[in-house]
């Protein structure tokens, strides 16, 4: 079985909602129940968690200060020294805090101490392809756990990019911001190309459509699409990957995505965890929690 989680920043605490809920009915570990872990930006944080065993319920307790922690800025003396030595043009979000809260949650490990298998995305911008760290390769198993989950943290304009076994890594969004078509070609290439007996769990963190028009599209210039483009690619790359695991696994493929109101899309905004939490279990009681059991094949409890 395969379990697959989005990136999507402070939205990362739905999927915890929502393994916790299922970790609960379960009453063990769901490290145990799941061959394959596959996680991008933030999903690659809940992933590495579930992959250490840390108690999902434990991580919905410290989401939110780890968001706060994260997604805090520098002090106004902080801003100005650093407009002074590195001009206007830096990320947003110094990385340190987000190394320190990563580090609290799974510890100073290497990426190979993770049972099982687990696999976590960056993309490469010198070779323009995806940069995947898998917890069972020798190339990977011996790097920082903390690295790779800033690499595959390090969104542009938000945190600074990260060199890691000497690539140049920033976020995994831009190659799978879901990872779930990537990890069942890996779990299919685990079972010699038979994607017959593979099952996937595939966990979104919230879609929040803005539609466009028809007359938009037929009048729309580089201005109009500029501030849309990255979020429309992005959205278009997570349905995408939906897509082609539907398709191939059918049943044995389950997705889990709530529609958020717009007031809760962004994806550095710490304050509004809370609304992100109970937006994910307002989505379980109206029928998710019982569609995953019973996909999962777990008794409530």
């Amino acid at each position: 079985m395969v379990l697959s989680i989005d990136g999507g920043g402070c939205r990362g605490a739905i999927p915890v909602v929502i393994l916790a809920r299922l970790e609960r009915h379960i009453g063990r570990p769901l490290r145990r129940h799941f061959d394959l872990i596959a996680g991008t930006s933030t999903g690659a944080l809940v992933a590495a968690a579930v992959a250490a065993e840390v108690p999902m319920a434990e991580l919905v307790v410290r989401w939110p200060a780890l968001a706060r922690d994260v997604f805090s800025g520098p002090g106004p003396i902080a801003v100005l020294r650093s407009l002074l030595r590195e001009g206007p043009s830096r990320p947003a979000y110094d990385p340190a805090p987000l190394a320190a809260a990563a580090e609290r949650i799974v510890g100073r490990r290497t990426l190979g101490s993770l049972s099982g298998a687990t696999m976590l995305f960056a993309y490469d911008v010198e070779t323009a392809r995806p940069w995947v760290a898998k917890s069972w390769h020798p190339a990977y198993r011996d790097l920082s756990l903390t690295d790779v989950l800033l690499a595959s943290c390090a969104a542009p304009g938000y945190f600074p990019g990260r060199v890691v076994a000497g690539r140049a890594l920033i976020d995994g969004g831009f190659a799978a911001n879901n990872p779930a078509a990537c990890a069942l070609a890996e779990a299919a290439r685990f079972e010699g190309g038979d994607t017959s007996k593979v099952r996937l769990l595939s966990l979104g963190t919230g879609a929040s459509p803005s539609p466009i028009t028809a007359s938009d599209i037929a009048e729309w210039g580089m201005l109009e699409w500029a501030p849309r483009a990255i979020t429309e690619l992005l959205e278009a790359q997570v349905a995408a990957a939906d897509y082609q695991c539907a398709q191939l696994l059918g049943e044995r493929y389950l997705r889990l995505q709530p529609e958020l109101p717009r007031h809760l899309r962004a994806m550095d905004a710490a304050e509004n965890v809370a609304g992100l939490m109970d937006a994910a279990r307002q989505f379980l009681e109206a029928g998710a929690e019982k569609e995953l059991l019973d996909w999962f094949g777990v008794v409530a409890r």
